[in-house]
């Protein structure tokens, strides 16, 4: 499962391709081939790591490709899904087709780039997503897949307000959040910015 905390950016995960083989260990139900899979042609588009990103139809706010992940010495063969947990409507943001600019008001509801317009709207259940994967430059099917169902958290409180701070140095960098509490002792309102690998979109 994959749990989303609304208004964080952008995720990304990978999803090994082991989770999607029939009779896999770790195969949970609900969650794998769906249909008939042909393992071979999706191994090697994973292991080309050179397909486009997909945009699943009925969720735009969903990428999917195949493609790898270094694993310590090896390769491991698999899903790459980023997921976009902001949320509003066509009016947040520019929406832009090419290098043309899209006014919002001919963007239709199901084209918005967002899961929700705002926190009441967030789904409580868990979201289930099947996609179809096809020969690049072809429609035909190699089979579908179920992602892994995605758990959005509503947030149990007001956001705070915060600065970033940041510190070029010769040999390092480091990033602090303020959070804007003027009662609270720095030690309290003072957090480092840790910045971790994440695939490229």
């Amino acid at each position: 499962m994959i749990t989303i905390f609304a208004n964080s950016g952008h995720h990304f995960h990978f999803v090994p391709l082991s989770k999607f083989i029939p009779k896999a260990a770790d195969a949970r139900p609900g969650f794998g081939v769906q249909t008939n899979v042909n393992l071979l042609a999706v191994e090697t588009l994973c292991n080309s790591d050179a397909q486009p990103w997909s945009i699943y139809q009925n969720a735009q706010w969903i990428r999917f490709r195949p493609g790898r992940k270094l694993v310590g010495i090896t390769w491991e063969l698999g899903f790459w899904v980023a997921i976009e947990s902001n949320l509003g409507s066509v009016t947040r943001g520019l929406v832009h087709e090419f290098e043309t600019n899209v006014p919002a008001s001919e963007i239709r509801d199901s084209e918005r780039r967002f899961a929700f317009s705002d926190e009441n709207q967030i789904s409580v259940d868990p979201m289930t997503f099947q996609v179809d994967i096809t020969k690049p430059g072809s429609s035909d099917l190699l089979g579908t897949l179920n992602l892994p169902p995605i758990q959005w958290i509503r947030p149990n409180g007001a956001p705070i307000d915060v600065d970033l701070i940041v510190d070029f140095g010769n040999t390092r960098t480091i990033a602090l959040l303020l959070e804007n509490r003027p009662n609270e002792k720095l030690e309290n309102i003072c957090r480092p910015v840790r910045f971790v690998r994440r695939h490229k979109l």
